[in-house]
């Protein structure tokens, strides 16, 4: 096969491989939470979704030592969300689960700046309180979320968005819900409504990232990926969609790689990404680097595709 005709192939291939499944080999994930100065929280969880939502979300509470762990996971990429006992979102972010068992930490705020979820509140809701019915139906919600409810957990914020139309929490929540049942339309209405509400979070310009991105409104992803990563600049999430949103366009593939190098330690299908960018680039050499790299973390099932997307680079060289 000749080198263009490679080329060719793989924008599609990769698409379809970005939401691989998880491996069959059993890990475990533990570490400490490292809490908010000021906000101890001993009522927090920690949550892992597979990127795929193939499985229920698995979680722990946090031990009084601000530890947790979790086991018998398939191991591979998830993401990862801190959560308080009202179900509001502390930290999100990805993590990869590997057979080594090395403890991570999760820090919930360390510079002073907005990081996802961080947990801030604005002033409006320090002088107008949530009402507990809505606060009740938050929890409820988080709850049937992690079952993978999703029909239900979105009736659930529906109605505490209608109680509390203030509630920029639950319209954010709504807006994940609506994007994992397939409706982009109603998962952008919700982000925007929680941003317009406030604070300013990087969590939430990410998906409003990804929902734009899934209605191919690419210019106005990308400014939304922009500003997450302007609120926090390790959001490995945004440096994700904006490098593939930036890959398209050969004119700013460094950039491209750029932001598909810093999204890769902790989402190795960013790889793949990177492998298709070299070889558009004419750099063969370092994309079947990457695809060796993503090989160590690819699911069995795969790994004879990326062994061809070697042989075939290699033998382009």
């Amino acid at each position: 096969m000749k080198k263009r005709d490679l080329i060719r192939i793989l924008p599609g291939v990769f698409l379809c491989a970005c939401l691989w499944a998880q491996t069959r080999e059993t890990c475990s994930l533990r570490g400490i939470v490292q809490e908010l100065p000021g906000q101890p929280d001993r009522a927090a969880t920690v949550e892992l979704s597979d990127l795929p939502r193939q499985r229920p979300p698995d979680e722990a509470k946090v031990n009084m030592d601000d530890t947790f762990e979790i086991h018998k996971l398939p191991c591979g990429t998830y993401s990862l969300r801190v959560q308080d006992a009202a179900g509001r979102v502390l930290r999100q972010d990805f993590v990869v689960v590997r057979p080594e068992d090395i403890p991570i930490t999760i820090r919930l705020n360390t510079s002073g700046a907005s990081s996802p979820g961080s947990g801030t509140v604005s002033v409006a809701r320090l002088l107008k309180p949530v009402p507990k019915k809505a606060l009740r139906g938050m929890a409820h919600a988080e709850k049937l979320s992690r079952s993978g409810q999703y029909t239900k957990a979105a009736a659930e914020l529906e109605r505490a968005v209608q109680i509390a139309p203030d509630y920029g929490e639950a319209h954010g929540n709504l807006g994940v819900q609506y994007m994992r049942l397939g409706q982009p339309r109603k998962a952008l209405a919700e982000i925007r409504k929680a941003i317009e509400l406030g604070p300013p979070a990087a969590m939430e310009y990410g998906n409003l990232s990804f929902a734009y991105w899934s209605l191919g409104r690419n210019t106005e992803a990308e400014a939304a990926a922009r500003q997450a990563l302007h609120l926090d600049g390790s959001y490995r999430q945004a440096h994700y969609l904006l490098g593939v949103l930036l890959m398209a366009d050969q004119r700013r593939s460094r950039e491209a790689a750029q932001h598909l190098q810093e999204a890769a330690e902790a989402i190795p299908r960013a790889r793949l990404n990177l492998a298709q960018v070299y070889a558009r680039r004419g750099e063969p050499q370092k994309a079947v680097a990457e695809l060796k790299a993503y090989r160590e973390m690819a699911p069995a099932g795969f790994r004879k595709q990326v062994d061809l997307w070697i042989s075939e680079l290699q033998g382009s060289q």
